[in-house]
């Protein structure tokens, strides 16, 4: 009678244990780099040692990453290699992070970040490390590169287990041939509470330790305006819409409709498009074109499936998401202000009302428009100087928002402004204005010297100094990437 009652029981608790010790042990493979510079090209010392994973720590309590091991092999191939991480350690191995803030050491605490590296990483020139984000808890394999030959850029599949065989994580165990990120773009996990499949990967620039690029691309919350809207271009441009992003959740636009006073709306995009909090991305008729007039915007240019084209003084525009619900609407008319050729009308503010006609204005920028840029602002607010850095890093020809620098100016008409950028040692290897009293509203650093060439990597300083009505100095430190 009692082996009746205890074994039940025991099977039940041995099962809990199990599935209890799973979710404690709450790592997770968050990023994965396949494919690092100098693969393909050969240009970039490091090439194959520059490898990395990322793991996070989701659960509640601290978890020993050296008790673990990961197993890495290739969707085209039965061969696997095993891997099994230690602590980075020892006479021969220098502080990878460039900073004395990552640590070393085998216990990863709830909430924190680990990055493996392979222990060939630090024979590459010190220029060539990865910017790994303070509190980094770093490990490396027992061998130089985590599997002969190096990872496979498509088709990489890794596994992580703990010391009694159970699976905690997986990279692209649905073995897809298709999860080559690029060269120096890595593979990034959405939803770190989620499952390792296709829709839950994304590319992005590497952030080793460092946030999620994608953490709110779930629905958490659609917050989507409309922005800006060009109805009556200069001949041979373009007619768009832009949106812009007020939330603190990343927003994906695949399967989004827009629409107007027609009864059909049409599809965005059926690809994933996402819109980070703060960011804009621009609804246009005809993408190509687009491109050759917007140049400077980083945002996503998206062409949907058909266009209805917008009407000069009144018109009616709706997006609606994937559910068919209604995100935004505007309904603008002829009264609210003359429609100038070749000038946009602006949102004022984006939690004000969308169909408030004290709400828009005409766009006040000096090339008509702010496609992918802050709205400008009415000439009678700007009365103080104002500058802000975008972005403190810079990866020149990365192709994304880092490939440079990014500077917002406002500042009154009058007032000179000057901004250099300096090397460590204190010379001037670029001048981005000297004393100009018209600048646009974005101004921007490429990484090269005035001469054309491109700087070297390393730290520089931004100095703004604003002469007039607001007399400011600020300087500015920056990091330039290769």
């Amino acid at each position: 009678m009692l082996e009746e009652v205890f074994y039940p029981a025991f099977m039940l608790f041995v099962i809990l244990l199990i599935v209890c010790r799973a979710a404690w042990c709450g790592l997770v493979i968050t990023e994965v780099e396949p494919n690092p510079p100098g693969n393909s090209s050969g240009d970039i010392p490091g090439d194959l040692t520059h490898e990395f994973v990322e793991v996070y720590n989701t659960g509640p309590l601290p978890v020993n990453l050296s008790e673990c091991y990961f197993i890495f092999g290739s969707s085209g191939s039965s061969t696997v290699n095993r891997c099994d991480p230690v602590v980075w350690a020892g006479d021969s191995l220098r502080n990878v992070g460039r900073d004395s803030a990552v640590q070393y050491a085998a216990q990863i605490p709830a909430g924190a970040f680990a990055i493996m590296l392979c222990r060939g990483y630090v024979s590459a020139p010190e220029s060539t490390w990865y910017a790994i984000a303070s509190g980094t808890f770093i490990f490396t394999s027992k061998n130089k590169y985590f599997r002969s030959g190096g990872l496979a850029n498509s088709g990489t599949t890794i596994q992580l287990f703990d010391s009694s065989g159970l699976l905690l994580s997986s990279f692209n165990s649905f073995l897809s041939s298709a999860m080559d990120p690029g060269e120096s773009w890595t593979q990034h996990l959405i939803a770190p509470d989620s499952q390792d499949f296709p829709g839950n990967w994304a590319i992005a620039f590497p952030t080793p330790g460092g946030q999620f690029p994608y953490q709110g691309a779930r629905e958490y919350g659609s917050t989507l305006v409309i922005n800006e809207v060009m109805s009556d271009p200069l001949e041979g441009h373009p007619e768009w819409i832009e949106l812009f992003n007020p939330g603190d959740d990343t927003v994906d636009l695949r399967g989004w409709r827009i629409g107007g006073n027609e009864e059909d709306d049409f599809l965005l995009t059926p690809d994933m498009v996402f819109v980070p909090p703060g960011h804009f991305a621009i609804i246009t008729e005809d993408n190509e074109t687009a491109s050759r007039f917007f140049p400077d915007a980083l945002c996503p240019l998206i062409e949907p499936e058909a266009w209805d084209a917008l009407r000069r003084d009144d018109d009616i525009i709706v997006i609606r998401d994937r559910n068919n619900v209604t995100i935004d609407s505007l309904a603008y008319a002829g009264d609210w202000f003359p429609v100038s050729k070749g000038v946009s009308f602006e949102r004022v503010l984006p939690g004000g009302a969308t169909n408030q006609k004290d709400n828009w204005h005409q766009s006040r920028n000096v090339s008509g428009s702010t496609a992918g840029f802050a709205n400008s602002s009415p000439e009678e607010a700007v009365s103080a100087f104002h500058f802000t850095l975008q972005n403190s890093r810079i990866r020149p020809g990365c192709g994304c928002d880092l490939s440079r620098i990014t500077m917002h100016v406002v500042k009154p008409a009058d007032d000179q402004l000057t901004i250099k950028i300096y090397d460590i040692r204190g010379r001037v290897v670029r001048s981005i204005c000297d004393r100009a009293t018209g600048t646009a509203p974005y101004l921007f650093w490429d990484g090269k010297h005035g001469n054309g060439h491109l700087m070297p990597a390393g730290l520089y300083l931004i100095s703004v100094r604003n002469e007039g009505s607001s007399a400011v100095l600020e300087k500015y430190p920056v990091a330039l990437l290769k």
